[in-house]
């Protein structure tokens, strides 16, 4: 059993971002997270909930949107989308 569901390989990063505790203090990927679903950000304000919480074919859509940010120019060294 794995302790978190599998991400589409464009956006696997997205696992180390969650993990990344600078998101408590460093609000720059803020728009990543809400981006992904508005609703369970503006509630939780937690990636980690996010990647828990949010369908699994909404991560599918994202990864296959050809005009979406390249998500894995998100790091942890704070890039902006």
């Amino acid at each position: 059993m794995s302790l978190w569901r599998e991400l589409p390989t464009r956006l696997e990063q997205l696992r180390d971002l969650a993990l990344d505790l600078r998101w408590t203090w460093s609000h720059q990927a803020d728009a990543l997270w809400e981006r992904i679903d508005a609703g369970v950000w503006e509630r939780t304000r937690n990636p980690w909930t996010i990647l828990s919480d949010v369908p699994a074919h909404r991560f599918t859509d994202l990864a296959a949107d050809a005009v979406s940010p390249n998500w894995t120019d998100v790091s942890r060294t704070g890039t902006r989308i």
